[in-house]
């Protein structure tokens, strides 16, 4: 995919070349790191309770270095695409001031961290994954976007089947649970439902190719058994349906139609709430959602001694040692991250960092909102999406800001295109290709 056609207009945002992605070279080197993010860097690790979390140090040191060999290699792979693009990633990072704002409370939490630098050293890899981010977002149109994670996709369904039968001890997880060529069960299903999403929305790709693809995809989510993978697939595939019914309507029809929405979902809520212990009892859960309710009890009681500034990036889950391993005592077991996303945040990067992310999602909250158009293109409900899939999968989980992480990647693109899309230029409205529109 670096080598772009010829009869692709440079100027147009809209125009892409038709071709498979899996003609161009550049797709098949870029499937390697992009595999490494889906996986969170697990890619067929396996079943070992000391990878369960991203910032924990209770591995070997032979691991470890492994580990890092791993991530260097990535990263050359990553930077040798990154560096002719450098101007334009650099452009981009001083127009979205937000984005930038993070890596640099990130590099800067690192002075009152209690490990400086192993949390310089994530700060920087944590950096470079937003630049990478922003990467994609200039090097590849929407449609290239969505095709190359489609692509990502395919990989990673295949290589899932394959090894849950060929290689069941990687990849099954300790109760013969389903987690394929990813770390744990649930990266399984959270990550490859954010993979599932460009086959929703595509046109012009073959019918039949990604039927399968869903098909094999929400195979691997419900082998899984992971219940919140599990929920977010519904709930995605719910906003899907939704946004075709929209579609048929005027817009001042498509508004009422959404309040009248938001009101079952909000009568849901409150029924949902008055008969949790029923719905958590048919979920196999308790009313502590899997002793959730307890650790987020306990990360509160820590986030209330630093809670401006946090612990530094990576400097709170270290295992045994210091406050993690106070957390860990009060709850009575070992408890590898916080189990929300924003409370990791919160954390690491004080209420400073969590309320950069909060104004991150803000904002693509507001640039989607400004592109619900009749008119759209497919590639904004797709944005729209992975933010929606973004805030609710780190209610109850850690996916976001976190080294190796695919998710932090897909937010950088969705916010930058949002963003382009709610404020277009000129040259993104000319040379429109055929049956990109919603619907």
């Amino acid at each position: 995919m670096a080598e772009m056609s010829t009869n692709v207009m440079s100027n147009s945002w809209l125009s892409y070349d038709q071709r498979p992605i899996w003609q161009y070279v550049g797709s098949w080197i870029l499937l390697v790191p992009l595999l490494f993010f889906a996986t969170k860097g697990g890619f067929l690790h396996q079943n070992d309770p000391s990878r369960l979390g991203e910032f924990t140090t209770d591995i070997s040191s032979t691991e470890a270095a492994q580990d890092r060999l791993e991530q260097i290699g990535i990263w050359v792979i990553c930077l040798a695409f990154m560096l002719p693009q450098a101007r334009r990633i650099i452009g981009d990072l001083l127009e979205f001031k937000i984005i930038a704002a993070i890596p640099i409370v990130v590099m800067l939490s690192a002075a009152w961290a209690p490990e400086p630098f192993e949390s310089f050293r994530r700060g920087i890899y944590l950096s470079l994954t937003v630049l990478f981010g922003i990467y994609l977002a200039v090097r590849y149109k929407p449609l290239e976007q969505m095709r190359l994670f489609l692509f990502v996709g395919y990989a990673a369904a295949l290589l899932s089947l394959l090894a849950v039968v060929l290689l069941p001890r990687y990849a099954l997880g300790f109760t013969g649970e389903w987690k394929g060529i990813f770390g744990h069960k649930n990266d399984l299903g959270v990550l490859m439902l954010f993979l599932l999403t460009p086959a929703f929305h595509l046109r012009g790709e073959s019918r039949i190719t990604r039927l399968l693809y869903i098909l094999a995809g929400l195979l691997l989510i419900f082998k899984s058994d992971s219940k919140t993978a599990w929920v977010l697939c519904l709930v995605y595939i719910g906003y899907v349906v939704t946004l075709r019914f929209l579609g048929r309507f005027r817009r001042i029809d498509q508004v009422f139609l959404a309040l009248v929405t938001l009101l079952v979902i909000g009568c849901l809520g409150v029924a949902i709430y008055q008969n949790l212990d029923i719905l958590t009892a048919a979920l196999g859960k308790n009313m502590t959602f899997s002793n959730r309710t307890r650790i987020w009890s306990a990360v509160m009681t820590a986030i209330w001694k630093r809670p401006l500034l946090g612990y530094g990036y990576g400097g709170f889950w270290r295992g045994f040692v210091g406050e993690s391993g106070n957390l860990m005592t009060s709850v009575g077991f070992s408890v590898p991250h916080a189990h929300s996303g924003y409370l990791n945040i919160w954390l690491q990067t004080g209420a400073v960092g969590l309320g950069l992310f909060l104004a991150l999602l803000t904002g693509a909250l507001h640039n989607a909102l400004a592109c619900l158009k009749a008119n759209r293109p497919m590639w904004a409900d797709w944005y729209i999406g992975l933010i929606v899939l973004v805030i609710l999968s780190n209610l109850d989980e850690s996916y976001i800001f976190n080294i190796n992480e695919m998710t932090t990647i897909l937010l950088i693109m969705a916010y930058i295109g949002l963003y382009r899309l709610a404020r277009p230029l000129p040259d993104r409205q000319t040379n429109a290709i055929p049956n990109t529109a919603h619907g």
